[in-house]
């Protein structure tokens, strides 16, 4: 075990649209390969504190009952304290639906079901188990596009995606197959053949749903199950090389193997995202990298100064676009080149 020697700290308040702040709401850290660092709950004052992160890039996740979900990004420094205060809105949207077995039409209970909002490639905000009927009742959505994905052990899992409006109620109805697949591979360096560790793996199907999510391990292994048979996308995603992507169709009960060499020198975008009228920050917008075949690589989230930064980036021509709740979509195209830091603000 080895601890960092020059970690930093996050710290903020979380308020409700009238100015009062939300008495334990959770906060919740993740790194780029979508693992929880922390949990935080704010104080009587609205308030929270997290301490002894990695300097780097994170997505911070707040909830309360009776409020929106809201992710947001934040650079930690090293040996410095990050601030991030956001306010959370009392009108949601809420989803809710069943899973049930697509053969005898029985329900499936104990499945889980991953929300990801602002684009059916975007972050992951929330998970919840189906009950003893198949059923599941998730609030606290942020209106707008969504996607919602169910898995349960020895079905192959299936994705599909909406737009939400606040204070209304989307259904989604899944129905898995007894019949599933995976993916598995392995993440080398191509220059020394080293392996790769902690490089995030998402897995997209042909609606550019993002099924699954998982990290290579120590040897640069990683390991996807209960896929449904299909066409998938895999993308590898590392901070330090260029992302890559690979397709592969699955057939059932096959083990698709997927390996990943990966070039150094990646490229990195930053910017702002405001908004046009007033001219403030947009705090937890999305901004979304996608290559050539629209294929979703990399998204960054904005922090409180509606700052975002993007990693590990291929050279080439690609989209990017940015996205909030309540405003038009905006995309541009950018050429990116092996080891260059490119900025682009919005509007």
């Amino acid at each position: 075990m080895s601890l960092n020697p020059s970690p930093g700290s996050l710290t903020g308040s979380v308020i409700g649209e009238n100015g009062q702040p939300i008495i334990r709401a959770t906060v919740q850290v993740f790194d780029i390969t979508n693992g929880l660092v922390s949990t935080a709950i704010t104080n009587n004052f609205g308030q929270y504190a997290i301490s002894g992160l990695t300097p780097g890039n994170y997505r911070v996740v707040f909830s309360a009952p009776g409020f929106e979900r809201l992710a947001a990004g934040s650079t930690i420094l090293a040996n410095e304290s990050t601030i991030l205060n956001v306010q959370l809105d009392s009108l949601f949207a809420t989803i809710s639906g069943t899973v049930i077995n697509a053969q005898t039409s029985t329900p499936i209970a104990g499945a889980s079901v991953t929300i990801r909002y602002q684009s059916a490639s975007g972050p992951l905000v929330v998970t919840a188990l189906t009950n003893s009927l198949g059923q599941f009742v998730i609030g606290g959505i942020t209106e707008g596009e969504i996607s919602a994905v169910a898995t349960a052990s020895g079905f192959g899992s299936q994705g599909l995606s909406g737009v939400v409006v606040a204070g209304q109620t989307l259904t989604f109805n899944f129905q898995l197959l007894q019949q599933s697949a995976i993916i598995q591979g392995k993440v080398t360096n191509n220059a020394t053949g080293e392996d790769l560790t902690n490089t995030r793996i998402r897995v997209i199907n042909n609606l550019g749903v993002v099924i699954a999510t998982t990290q290579t391990d120590i040897n640069g292994n990683y390991f996807i199950p209960d896929l449904s048979p299909g066409f998938y996308q895999v993308v590898a995603l590392n901070v330090n090389f260029e992302a890559q992507t690979q397709d592969i169709t699955l057939v059932p009960n096959q083990v698709g193997i997927v390996n990943f060499s990966l070039l150094g020198n990646p490229a990195t975008l930053n910017g702002r995202v405001i908004d046009n009228e007033t001219g403030l920050p947009i705090v937890g917008a999305l901004v979304e990298v996608f290559d050539a075949s629209g294929v979703p690589i990399a998204f960054g989230l904005t922090n409180q100064n509606g700052q975002y930064i993007i990693e590990g980036l291929p050279q080439g021509l690609l989209s990017v676009r940015a996205s909030a709740p309540g405003y038009n979509s905006i995309t541009e195209q950018i050429e990116f080149v092996p080891n260059q830091k490119s900025k682009k603000s919005f509007p």
